[in-house]
């Protein structure tokens, strides 16, 4: 039978079963796959080859069943597939980028921002990337990362010339880890005019390479470029450590899960410490993401977390938007913490700081200082706060304190004494009274 022959009965095929069938007064449809393999006599093959290859076109057309133009694949031929909403977009070059600030808590100023792509309908309709990216294939995501970091490029170039120079990152498919990709981004880079050190390349912690080894290579390449490469969403994903291990990158991001909960889940300040100390001793810049409110904003700038990025700072803006913003930006210099919260956080990594100490070596720490607290900073922060010395929490400070200073007179070995088991439950039961306050403050302000 000849290829149009065939063709023309499957499309009849096709049009039998998608007919409804109404069982019970309940109109059912059906889909089906097939696929097919051409045999011309006197090939050779013999009726298992035949097979075979038409049960591999089978297994092609199953994995296209949500973009497939129709219901059959031909071994040999692939898949016939119909571009969706998301892909037609962005062949029309419907692609916005928008930009999210970066705050450096040291300086308080906007040092860089995060080009975050977007893609508008006709009708203004706007989504968002955990909307279209599942769409996308391979080639769509290379193509989207090339159109975001051009545009972002451009308009970075247009804020040096309004004064504000600024670093810029970007998302890069792990899946666009190739010699071509190098090559786009020396190109797109070069034809910018902006310094390559100035751009940040972001990839997935959890990204899955098909090729680890040549991944890594091609890291390397875009390192040697001048770029920094940063591991985005960092503790999303079981390799973590493997991951940093293997990666030539500079910077990490922490993962929002860990950050934008905070307030619901304030236990997530240990992974968040954890983090911290880790990207200080590999010496990696730290970003942590998903900072959406003032408290957990003042919170992470009390700890020293030298970046952050979320709706506490900004929302994602268009360059117009973000012109303005950059014009009107101002960032308090008012005493820290400035909440119950921030102190909560300040006093955990102080506490573990000297229990670190006074395990290792106590001779460093003040030992006549240490059972006073209002030789601790963090007594005048509950007086600032509201919670003078005679307070239930200044109360508690003040045995917290004494409690140190009589487990710092165990000397080293103190962590195995009763006593340091005392001075443990002290310091949670003052840290339990401290998040009580807190969260009493936070239903206070809004009845």
């Amino acid at each position: 039978m000849e290829s149009q022959a065939v063709e023309a009965l499957l499309w009849n095929i096709e049009s039998a079963v998608g007919e409804a069938i109404v069982l019970e007064g309940a109109a059912w449809s059906f889909s089906i796959s097939a696929g097919v393999c051409h045999h011309r006599s006197g090939s050779g093959r013999g009726a298992e080859s035949i097979v075979r290859r038409t049960d591999q076109a089978l297994y092609l057309s199953k994995a296209h069943k949500q973009d497939r133009s129709r219901f059959w694949t031909v071994f040999g031929d692939g898949t016939p597939v119909r571009p969706n909403l998301c892909q037609i977009l962005l062949g029309q070059g419907a692609v916005e980028v928008h930009y999210q600030p970066i705050l450096d808590t040291f300086s308080g100023r906007i040092v860089a921002i995060e080009a975050l792509a977007r893609m508008r309908e006709a009708s203004g309709t706007i989504y968002l990337p955990a909307q279209f990216l599942p769409q996308m294939s391979v080639e769509n995501g290379a193509e989207l990362s090339r159109v975001v970091l051009t545009r972002a490029l451009s308009d970075l170039a247009r804020l040096d010339q309004g004064g504000y120079r600024l670093g810029i990152s970007f998302n890069l498919s792990p899946l666009s880890l190739d010699r071509e990709c190098v090559s786009c981004l020396r190109k797109v880079v070069q034809e910018s005019g902006i310094e390559a050190h100035r751009i940040t390349v972001e990839i997935l912690e959890s990204s899955d390479f098909s090729d680890i080894d040549r991944a890594i290579e091609t890291l390397r390449e875009i390192r040697e470029l001048g770029l920094e490469l940063a591991l985005d969403d960092m503790g999303s994903a079981y390799a973590s450590l493997l991951r940093l291990k293997n990666l030539p990158v500079g910077k990490i991001k922490l993962d929002q899960s860990f950050v934008s909960s905070l307030e619901r889940t304030p236990e997530d300040l240990h992974i968040v410490r954890a983090i911290q100390d880790l990207a200080a001793d590999l010496r990696l810049d730290l970003v942590a993401e998903g900072v959406e409110t003032e408290a957990v904003l003042d919170t992470l700038v009390t700890m020293g977390i030298p970046a952050v990025q979320g709706f506490a700072v900004s929302h994602p803006l268009t360059l117009e938007r973000l012109q303005a913003f950059l014009q009107e930006f101002h960032f308090s210099r008012e005493p820290l913490p400035r909440t119950l919260f921030g102190f909560y956080a300040g006093t955990m990594a102080s506490h573990a700081t000297i229990c670190r100490m006074l395990t290792i070596n106590p001779t460093e720490l003040n030992l006549e200082h240490l059972p006073l607290a209002s030789h601790c900073r963090g007594h005048a922060v509950l007086e600032r706060l509201g919670h003078p010395h005679d307070s239930p929490l200044g109360v508690m400070h003040q045995r917290y304190h004494e409690a140190l200073g009589k487990t710092s007179e165990l000397g080293l070995g103190a962590c195995h004494s009763r006593q340091w088991e005392q001075m443990q439950e002290i310091f949670d039961t003052f840290m339990a009274m401290v998040l009580s306050a807190w969260r009493r403050e936070q239903r206070g302000s809004k009845e």
